[in-house]
Protein backbone atom coordinates (compact mmCIF):
# COMPACT_ATOMS: atom_id res chain seq x y z
CA UNK A 1 0.00 0.00 0.00
CA UNK A 2 1.19 3.44 -0.48
CA UNK A 3 0.49 6.60 0.37
CA UNK A 4 -0.17 9.74 -1.99
CA UNK A 5 -0.80 12.92 -1.52
CA UNK A 6 -2.87 15.77 -3.08
CA UNK A 7 -1.63 18.94 -2.10
CA UNK A 8 -4.24 21.44 -3.02
CA UNK A 9 -2.00 24.83 -1.73
CA UNK A 10 -0.64 26.27 -5.20
CA UNK A 11 -1.88 29.36 -6.43
CA UNK A 12 -4.57 29.90 -8.11
CA UNK A 13 -8.63 29.90 -8.19
CA UNK A 14 -12.01 28.45 -9.37
CA UNK A 15 -14.49 30.70 -7.15
CA UNK A 16 -14.79 33.28 -10.16
CA UNK A 17 -17.43 32.95 -12.78
CA UNK A 18 -18.06 35.30 -15.77
CA UNK A 19 -21.05 37.42 -14.44
CA UNK A 20 -24.25 37.46 -16.22
CA UNK A 21 -24.83 41.03 -15.70
CA UNK A 22 -25.62 42.59 -19.15
CA UNK A 23 -26.81 46.22 -17.73
CA UNK A 24 -24.80 49.52 -17.78
CA UNK A 25 -22.86 50.66 -14.59
CA UNK A 26 -22.49 54.18 -16.33
CA UNK A 27 -19.49 53.23 -18.51
CA UNK A 28 -18.59 50.11 -16.96
CA UNK A 29 -19.90 46.22 -17.19
CA UNK A 30 -20.08 43.79 -14.80
CA UNK A 31 -17.05 41.36 -15.25
CA UNK A 32 -16.84 39.23 -12.22
CA UNK A 33 -19.25 37.80 -9.42
CA UNK A 34 -19.33 35.14 -7.14
CA UNK A 35 -21.71 32.64 -6.47
CA UNK A 36 -22.36 29.46 -4.76
CA UNK A 37 -19.82 27.01 -5.89
CA UNK A 38 -19.82 23.22 -5.79
CA UNK A 39 -15.71 22.85 -6.12
CA UNK A 40 -14.60 19.49 -7.48
CA UNK A 41 -11.16 18.39 -6.44
CA UNK A 42 -8.57 16.17 -8.66
CA UNK A 43 -5.31 15.80 -9.51
CA UNK A 44 -5.22 18.73 -11.77
CA UNK A 45 -7.12 21.42 -9.60
CA UNK A 46 -4.66 22.40 -7.25
CA UNK A 47 -5.21 25.74 -5.83
CA UNK A 48 -6.94 27.19 -2.61
CA UNK A 49 -10.51 28.45 -2.69
CA UNK A 50 -11.58 31.98 -2.31
CA UNK A 51 -14.62 32.02 -0.71
CA UNK A 52 -16.77 35.14 0.95
CA UNK A 53 -17.94 34.41 4.31
CA UNK A 54 -21.85 33.49 4.86
CA UNK A 55 -22.21 31.91 1.17
CA UNK A 56 -22.47 28.27 0.81
CA UNK A 57 -20.06 26.31 -0.99
CA UNK A 58 -19.49 22.41 -1.39
CA UNK A 59 -15.78 20.85 -2.16
CA UNK A 60 -16.53 17.30 -3.69
CA UNK A 61 -14.02 14.90 -3.85
CA UNK A 62 -15.71 12.24 -5.97
CA UNK A 63 -13.47 12.66 -8.81
CA UNK A 64 -10.98 11.07 -6.88
CA UNK A 65 -12.90 7.70 -6.59
CA UNK A 66 -12.16 7.36 -3.26
CA UNK A 67 -13.80 5.13 -0.20
CA UNK A 68 -13.94 5.20 2.96
CA UNK A 69 -13.34 9.25 3.03
CA UNK A 70 -12.69 11.00 6.54
CA UNK A 71 -12.02 14.66 6.25
CA UNK A 72 -10.92 16.57 9.53
CA UNK A 73 -14.25 17.97 9.87
CA UNK A 74 -15.93 14.92 10.74
CA UNK A 75 -17.32 14.53 7.91
CA UNK A 76 -17.38 11.10 5.96
CA UNK A 77 -18.61 12.04 2.86
CA UNK A 78 -17.15 13.00 -0.49
CA UNK A 79 -18.81 16.14 -1.18
CA UNK A 80 -18.90 18.60 2.26
CA UNK A 81 -20.07 21.91 3.20
CA UNK A 82 -18.39 24.74 3.69
CA UNK A 83 -19.56 28.59 4.90
CA UNK A 84 -16.05 29.60 6.53
CA UNK A 85 -12.44 29.99 5.60
CA UNK A 86 -10.38 27.07 7.17
CA UNK A 87 -8.00 24.24 5.71
CA UNK A 88 -9.89 21.21 5.22
CA UNK A 89 -8.20 17.54 5.04
CA UNK A 90 -8.95 14.38 4.89
CA UNK A 91 -8.08 10.96 3.17
CA UNK A 92 -9.30 8.32 1.52
CA UNK A 93 -8.15 4.93 -0.34
CA UNK A 94 -8.70 4.80 -4.45
CA UNK A 95 -8.80 1.38 -6.21
CA UNK A 96 -5.41 0.24 -5.90
CA UNK A 97 -6.16 -0.18 -1.86
CA UNK A 98 -3.53 3.55 -1.50
CA UNK A 99 -4.18 5.57 1.12
CA UNK A 100 -4.48 9.27 -0.70
CA UNK A 101 -4.66 12.36 1.71
CA UNK A 102 -5.83 15.70 0.30
CA UNK A 103 -5.28 19.23 2.02
CA UNK A 104 -7.75 22.10 0.70
CA UNK A 105 -7.06 25.57 2.12
CA UNK A 106 -10.39 28.18 1.56
CA UNK A 107 -10.02 32.08 1.66
CA UNK A 108 -11.38 34.04 2.99
CA UNK A 109 -11.65 37.21 0.13
CA UNK A 110 -12.83 40.28 2.64
CA UNK A 111 -11.00 42.82 -0.28
CA UNK A 112 -12.98 40.81 -2.52
CA UNK A 113 -9.66 40.26 -4.69
CA UNK A 114 -7.32 37.53 -4.41
CA UNK A 115 -3.79 38.04 -6.75
CA UNK A 116 -1.42 35.18 -6.10
CA UNK A 117 2.02 36.00 -5.50
CA UNK A 118 3.78 32.93 -7.99
CA UNK A 119 3.08 31.26 -10.92
CA UNK A 120 4.53 28.64 -13.00
CA UNK A 121 4.34 29.16 -16.56
CA UNK A 122 6.00 25.89 -17.71
CA UNK A 123 3.03 24.82 -19.93
CA UNK A 124 1.96 21.92 -17.28
CA UNK A 125 -1.31 23.58 -17.47
CA UNK A 126 -1.42 24.58 -13.84
CA UNK A 127 -0.72 27.81 -12.54
CA UNK A 128 0.74 28.74 -16.18
CA UNK A 129 -0.60 32.81 -16.25
CA UNK A 130 -0.73 35.36 -13.55
CA UNK A 131 -3.87 37.04 -13.13
CA UNK A 132 -6.22 38.92 -10.14
CA UNK A 133 -9.22 37.54 -9.65
CA UNK A 134 -12.24 39.59 -8.28
CA UNK A 135 -14.78 38.11 -6.04
CA UNK A 136 -18.17 39.42 -4.93
CA UNK A 137 -18.02 42.87 -6.30
CA UNK A 138 -18.12 43.32 -10.18
CA UNK A 139 -15.45 45.10 -11.52
CA UNK A 140 -15.12 48.24 -14.81
CA UNK A 141 -13.41 47.15 -17.30
CA UNK A 142 -12.86 50.71 -18.39
CA UNK A 143 -11.26 51.65 -15.13
CA UNK A 144 -8.37 48.36 -15.17
CA UNK A 145 -5.00 48.26 -15.30
CA UNK A 146 -2.24 45.90 -14.73
CA UNK A 147 1.17 46.23 -15.20
CA UNK A 148 3.92 43.74 -14.67
CA UNK A 149 7.38 45.05 -13.97
CA UNK A 150 10.98 43.26 -13.79
CA UNK A 151 13.80 43.93 -11.55
CA UNK A 152 14.93 46.54 -13.37
CA UNK A 153 11.85 48.46 -13.34
CA UNK A 154 10.93 47.42 -17.23
CA UNK A 155 7.64 46.86 -18.22
CA UNK A 156 7.44 43.57 -19.27
CA UNK A 157 3.23 43.08 -19.45
CA UNK A 158 0.49 45.62 -19.67
CA UNK A 159 -2.96 45.19 -20.03
CA UNK A 160 -6.29 46.88 -19.61
CA UNK A 161 -8.28 44.02 -20.60
CA UNK A 162 -8.45 41.12 -18.04
CA UNK A 163 -5.71 39.13 -19.85
CA UNK A 164 -3.39 37.02 -18.12
CA UNK A 165 0.46 37.19 -18.26
CA UNK A 166 1.92 33.89 -19.19
CA UNK A 167 5.67 34.99 -18.55
CA UNK A 168 6.91 36.43 -21.70
CA UNK A 169 8.17 39.25 -22.35
CA UNK A 170 8.26 39.89 -26.28
CA UNK A 171 7.36 36.73 -27.50
CA UNK A 172 10.07 35.05 -25.53
CA UNK A 173 10.10 33.23 -21.51
CA UNK A 174 10.97 35.89 -19.07
CA UNK A 175 13.90 34.72 -16.74
CA UNK A 176 12.91 32.94 -13.34
CA UNK A 177 12.88 36.04 -10.30
CA UNK A 178 11.03 38.67 -8.48
CA UNK A 179 8.38 40.87 -10.40
CA UNK A 180 6.65 43.63 -9.43
CA UNK A 181 3.14 44.86 -10.28
CA UNK A 182 0.54 47.46 -10.27
CA UNK A 183 -3.06 47.27 -10.22
CA UNK A 184 -5.45 49.72 -10.62
CA UNK A 185 -9.33 48.95 -10.50
CA UNK A 186 -12.40 50.45 -9.68
CA UNK A 187 -15.49 48.33 -8.36
CA UNK A 188 -19.68 49.00 -9.56
CA UNK A 189 -20.05 51.19 -6.81
CA UNK A 190 -17.45 53.55 -7.75
CA UNK A 191 -14.54 52.81 -5.19
CA UNK A 192 -11.42 53.05 -7.01
CA UNK A 193 -8.51 50.64 -5.50
CA UNK A 194 -4.29 50.66 -6.40
CA UNK A 195 -2.58 47.11 -5.33
CA UNK A 196 1.06 46.33 -5.41
CA UNK A 197 2.86 43.69 -4.70
CA UNK A 198 5.69 41.26 -5.73
CA UNK A 199 4.95 38.15 -8.02
CA UNK A 200 7.67 35.26 -8.11
CA UNK A 201 8.10 33.47 -11.58
CA UNK A 202 9.33 29.87 -11.80
CA UNK A 203 9.35 27.38 -13.70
Amino acid sequence: MKILIIGLTTLGLFACEKSNFSGKLGACKSVYETTNSSIVINDSSLSPFCIVTGLDYEIDVSNLSLSNVLWNTGDSTNVISIDEAGTYEGFGINNNNDTILFNYEAIDCQEHIYIPNTFTPNGDGQNDNFKPYFQYSTVCLEDYKLSIFDSYHQLVFSTNSFNPWNGEFKGVKSPVGVYHFILHYKREDGEAFEKTGQLLMMY
